[in-house]
């Protein structure tokens, strides 16, 4: 394998999450705007109305212009597991076309 990848739905079912890690290898590439792609395709298909989240270490500036490039925008920080996390967030496609209609 050469990472992984998904939409994960936190236990306190206060969220959906979509998560990508890959080997460093192959960092750069175009696989995570990729797989992104593809799983927010799905969220979409099979949940319209909601907001999708991912979370990232501050320090992790390419995983952030990724998230960026998929239409996320940062929401806030958080500590998970001890650490200061950056959440950001991508609002439901009907939500985000009209809100770039009121821009």
């Amino acid at each position: 394998p050469i990472g992984d990848s998904g939409l994960y739905h936190l236990p306190d079912g206060g969220r959906v999450e979509l998560g990508f890690r890959f080997k460093r290898e192959f960092w750069g590439r175009g696989f995570a705007v990729e797989v992104g792609r593809a799983w927010i395709r799905r969220f979409d298909e099979i949940m319209p109305e909601r907001t999708l989240f991912a979370d990232v270490h501050p320090d992790h500036h390419r995983s952030r212009r990724v998230l960026e490039k998929l239409g996320f925008r940062l929401s806030h920080t958080e500590c998970i597991l001890g650490m200061s996390m950056c959440i950001y967030a991508r609002l439901p496609s009907s939500k985000e076309q009209g809100r770039h209609r009121l821009e």
